[in-house]
């Protein structure tokens, strides 16, 4: 715990969980610490460690993670009391970890209160100071992809495509289906972030704010074109916005927005 400045700069963090050996490590990379850049983390036991290995300078969390939305309310009803009063009493904050998911709509059930529960998310249209919305996505792709893998890929338009356009139907890390392609279409708002990622034409219908984040719209994109206009006209557009997404990653600030929220006092 600390002052706004200490903890949003001191990116070390000691997850404590019920079992070390029973914990899901490759769900928590997943709803977690791949929404984030740089974090040292260190595991303890609620069981084993909770009276020797306890320090209250650390930045500690108690983290649940989650796969579905549907699984949230469940997995905080399944909380003992006797961990629950260890928790609260060391001032040991309960995260729910779902930083891939986006939660609109979505009703928390419990009476934990935003001093001891924060769950972390993609997005939000829920108006309740226990959720924390980041933009998880971007970190993600970078933390999957390699930051150097990543500064050096990019969209050939000199490469004969495929397909002239695709509609993307694949996981959020996936592009070996759009490269194939001269346009995109996506449909889930996440995976906008993959063809940014690598410089490539899409097609996304409903609103988002891209243009307030620096990246460049396509003005033809939604008129009849072949592959080889797309070739000749997209070059620069699409050089922009991979050059903008890697600024993004570097400069985000997801540690420091969740660190406020959980961390200070």
């Amino acid at each position: 715990m600390g002052t706004v400045p200490e903890v949003q700069h001191r990116k070390k963090i000691t997850i404590w969980v019920d079992d070390k050996n029973k914990f899901d490590y490759y769900l928590a990379e997943e709803s977690f610490l791949n929404c984030f850049t740089n974090i040292e983390v260190d595991y303890k036991c609620v069981n084993a460690d909770r009276y020797n290995n306890y320090d209250r300078s650390n930045n500690n969390i108690y983290i649940i993670p989650i796969k579905r939305k549907q699984d949230i309310n469940n997995e905080l009803k399944n909380i003992d009391w006797n961990k629950l009063i260890f928790l609260l009493n060391h001032n040991i904050k309960i995260i729910v970890a779902c930083g891939h998911l986006t939660l609109d709509n979505f009703k928390l059930k419990t009476n934990i209160s935003s001093t001891f529960l924060k769950v972390l998310c993609n997005d939000t249209n829920i108006k309740d100071n226990r959720f924390i919305s980041i933009n998880s996505y971007p970190v993600k792709l970078w933390n999957f992809y390699g930051s150097k893998y990543i500064e050096h890929r990019k969209f050939n338009v000199l490469k004969e495509s495929k397909y002239l356009k695709i509609t993307d139907d694949r996981d959020w890390w996936d592009t070996e289906k759009m490269e194939e392609a001269s346009i995109t279409k996506i449909n889930k708002k996440e995976h906008i972030w993959k063809a940014l990622m690598i410089g490539q034409p899409f097609i996304f219908k409903n609103d988002n704010n891209l243009n307030e984040m620096g990246f460049k719209e396509y003005p033809w994109i939604n008129e009849k074109v072949d592959k080889d206009f797309i070739r000749k006209n997209s070059y620069y557009i699409n050089k922009h916005n991979k050059e903008n997404f890697n600024r993004i990653v570097k400069e985000n600030n997801n540690y420091a927005i969740f660190a406020k929220e959980v961390f200070t006092f």
